[in-house]
């Protein structure tokens, strides 16, 4: 996995900083941390007194070989690795030079395969890495310590290292409604770093059974509500919104999350966002709700969370019962509906099903969710694959799933990416044979 971040709070980066401004020498500072996914997590950073150098120029710097002696080895003991040496460039230059790489960090990582070189120059802080024998830069992500105490609740069993990571994670959210609007509030209370919220639906009166919506946004974008709400009590969070199909966005968008939650009410959709978490390997949640009753009685009111994990559990399409009528139902255009109709009396086409819901069911699933993505983040307990929670038997259970040998997406003889994940030529040439 390739890492995506490093992450430091602003008191760290300050510390850095500081110690590096205002002189005519170059400075260096050590960062040590730990490996957490695709993340570096730092925890300690290490600045040498002038007395620690064996020397310091204008372009060049050495530490002395008693210093690391002295310091690492503390640090090491604590199960902490050699994530960064930052040092200073008083020339010009933003990224690493020839020198710092072939004969620098080359070298540190045979010994700490994880380690980056972090160049301050210009008052800018800047992380890269080799990757296919090409200088990369790492994307810095800053955590300010206030948050921290804003979110002490949390702090308090997850530590800080888990609120770090949490409000240095990115997620996506596909679709917008009542579920995924519940966990996007949710998000935004943990001090996430960013919420992603794509959704081409608008807001109605009847989504207000389930989700705490204000009158004035009855008729407005599902997607752009939220990023407004979200903001206006969440400043420090950041918020982008996509009126849109999922299909319909450029595909570099899903590269940007660290975690996707894929909760439209379309299968379409559930589908196209399978693939791109395989697509990118990023992790992704299937949240998912259903209600069925006749005549005022309830037979079934139950729920299910899926976690994938690109190549080691069974991705969405290796478990999910797809309905090719439903898929046709969302893919095709209003004129093929109403000719399919016709031809092979498939009337149901032309219909547009509103499923029963209400709160209870909506934010029992959402919990489970939530907390899947702690321990996705985290690590703090072992992600379950796939659950069910039945709220008429009170039941919550796991079950064991396996990945489909023939699965359409992520076996290994049929994986294909198919725009907007579904092939329409493929779904109406099986509706003529059914």
């Amino acid at each position: 996995m390739n890492l995506e971040a490093i992450v430091l709070t602003d008191s760290q980066v300050s510390a850095i900083k500081k110690s590096m401004k205002k002189k005519k020498v170059e400075s260096l500072a050590f960062l040590f941390g730990k490996v957490k996914g695709n993340k570096l997590l730092t925890t300690d950073v290490l600045i040498p007194r002038k007395r620690d150098y064996a020397e310091r120029t204008a372009c060049s710097v050495e530490i002395k070989p008693e210093y690391i002696a002295r310091e690492f080895p503390k640090l090491i003991g604590q199960e902490k690795t050699l994530i960064a040496t930052v040092h200073s460039h008083k020339v010009p230059l933003e990224q690493p030079s020839f020198g710092d790489i072939q004969f620098t960090h080359k070298s540190v990582q045979r010994v700490f395969p994880h380690h980056l070189t972090g160049i301050f120059c210009r008052d800018k802080l800047r992380f890269f890495t080799i990757r296919d024998e090409k200088v990369v830069e790492v994307e810095k992500r800053v955590v300010q310590e206030k948050l921290l105490k804003k979110a002490d609740r949390q702090v308090r069993f997850l530590g800080k290292e888990g609120q770090l990571l949490l409000s240095s994670t990115k997620v996506l959210l596909i679709g917008c409604g009542g579920g995924n609007a519940i966990t996007a509030f949710a998000l935004a209370c943990m001090r996430v770093k960013q919420i992603i919220l794509i959704d081409y639906d608008k807001w109605d009166e009847t989504n207000r059974n389930r989700v705490f919506i204000p009158r004035s946004h009855v008729g407005k974008y599902k997607a752009a509500s939220l990023k407004k709400l979200i903001q206006r009590h969440f400043p420090e969070v950041e918020v982008d919104a996509f009126v849109a199909r999922a299909q319909d966005l450029p595909e570099e968008v899903y590269s940007v999350p660290d975690v996707l939650i894929v909760g439209p009410d379309t299968d379409s959709g559930r589908i196209f966002g399978n693939r791109m978490a395989l697509k990118y390997k990023k992790p992704a949640i299937f949240p998912a709700a259903g209600i069925l009753g006749e005549n005022r009685k309830l037979k079934a009111m139950v729920g299910s969370v899926q976690v994938v994990i690109p190549n080691e559990t069974p991705c969405y399409e290796c478990i999910a019962e797809i309905d090719p009528k439903e898929l046709l139902r969302e893919t095709a255009t209003l004129r093929q509906k109403r000719y399919l109709a016709k031809r092979y009396m498939l009337k149901e086409l032309l219909d547009i099903p509103i499923a029963p819901s209400i709160a209870s069911l909506n934010y029992a699933v959402a919990g489970i969710a939530l907390w899947e993505f702690v321990k996705l983040v985290t690590g703090i307990e072992r992600c379950k694959e796939f659950q069910v929670i039945d709220l008429l038997k009170g039941e919550l259970r796991e079950i064991k799933v396996k990945k489909d040998e023939q699965c359409p997406a992520c076996s290994e003889i049929n994986v294909k990416f198919v725009e907007g994940g579904v092939d329409k030529e493929e779904i109406l040439s099986y509706v003529e044979r059914t």
